[in-house]
């Protein structure tokens, strides 16, 4: 083979090396949630870096998992405690759809749900 029909090898760098990641950010929800769970599902048609984060007043429990509805029992992740103030990552997610379950403890509570999520990308 000659140089023009020669490939190039794959080379794999980090996406922060090239140019800034392209995070996209999804307002899930924003507002009171009650004595109900609530649940919201993100699908992910690539592999990527996924993000669940919960702020707000009151106290809320957040669950994640992957191709059904999470129950306090049966999930893949969870992030709990006596704020509504979590978060959970997944450094590399499947594609998929993930739901998410907001679960009240006490009261009334005022949150925001934003899902964010960083795409991976590979370059030749």
């Amino acid at each position: 083979m000659n140089k023009r029909t020669a490939r190039k090898p794959l080379k794999l760098r980090p996406v922060a090396a090239r140019r800034k990641p392209r995070v996209r950010r999804i307002v899930l929800f924003e507002g009171q949630v009650r004595r109900q769970s609530e649940y919201f599902t993100v699908e992910l048609e690539s592999a990527a870096k996924f993000t669940v984060t919960v702020t707000g007043t009151g106290n809320v429990d957040l669950y994640v998992k992957l191709g059904r509805k999470p129950t306090i029992y049966n999930f893949d992740r969870k992030a709990t405690g006596p704020t509504s103030d979590h978060s959970i990552t997944y450094g590399s997610a499947a594609p998929g759809v993930y739901h998410v379950r907001l679960r009240p403890m006490a009261g009334l509570s005022e949150v925001k749900v934003v899902a964010s999520i960083l795409r991976f990308h590979l370059r030749q």
